[in-house]
């Protein structure tokens, strides 16, 4: 509320509620390497789709979006950066507070990465049908 971006750091394991609660609540999320952020484990999908897990496996190689892993939610722009362990954290952190734009752009980021190619252009419909509402 008072203009402070709240950043969020990735590391380790993180699943479902946890992950959207808090580190995609964030104005910025980071990672460093290793973490192994998801939505949900691809065996849970699998048991609420009903998907067999290697074709859901075989989905995930080609949809970042869908998929767990850093790599993954860096592809569709949940995920700012990759912080690099070996250097200090504090200058890398400012340096991704300073170069956040005024709005929230990780629909961009994930157009721009190729793990969401269609997020932007949904949610500025979406902003341009709620003006027009």
């Amino acid at each position: 509320r008072g203009g402070h971006p709240t950043v969020g750091l990735v590391y380790g394991h993180t699943a479902a509620g946890a992950f959207i609660a808090t580190a995609l609540a964030t104005r910025a999320l980071a990672g460093l390497p290793g973490a192994n952020p998801s939505v949900m484990d691809l065996p849970s999908v699998a048991r609420v789709t009903k998907l067999p897990l290697d074709r859901l496996e075989a989905m995930a190689k080609d949809t970042p979006v869908f998929a767990p892993g850093l790599d993954n939610m860096v592809r569709t722009g949940a995920v700012h950066a990759v912080l690099d362990p070996a250097q200090p954290l504090g200058p890398q952190v400012a340096a991704l507070i300073d170069g956040l734009p005024a709005a929230d752009t990780r629909d961009a980021l994930g157009a721009e990465r190729g793990g969401r190619p269609v997020a932007q252009a949904i949610a500025a419909e979406v902003a341009r049908g709620a003006r027009l509402g």
